[in-house]
């Protein structure tokens, strides 16, 4: 509670696109194994900064249709995604797959970054 989800949300994107980096690089079995889990903390960690970053956007109203449609978003990519991943695989290598989630984990910053200056200025009223 004493870091804002946006700042938490930050810093798990960014562990996130290093340890896949570090997957792309590194051939130790073990160090693999300690590097997966490692990004399954992060990766498994974010859902719910997602799921409070939603909430603190949505207004009280809109709040059960923002919800439902992040879900099926969410649902729709975790469908897709290893099967987009394996496309890019079979046409560029397995290493062009963890490039490129790095680089998705960037740009997944860019939004809440985004989202903290807003807050940060000060309003007019």
């Amino acid at each position: 509670d004493k870091m804002k989800t946006s700042t938490l949300f930050i810093i798990a994107e960014l562990m996130m696109a290093i340890l896949l980096l570090f997957l792309a690089f590194f051939t130790n079995l073990y160090l693999l194994f300690i590097l997966s889990f490692c990004l399954g903390i992060f990766t498994k960690g974010t859902s719910s900064v997602v799921q409070t970053l939603i909430s603190e956007s949505a207004q009280g109203a809109h709040f059960e249709k923002v919800f439902s449609i992040s879900e099926t978003l969410s649902g729709i990519a975790a469908a897709t995604a290893p099967l987009i991943a394996g496309v890019i695989a079979d046409s560029f290598g397995v290493l062009s797959t963890l490039y490129l989630a790095a680089i998705v984990a960037l740009l997944a910053i860019v939004p809440a970054y985004l989202s903290q200056r807003v807050q940060r200025k000060p309003s007019l009223t």
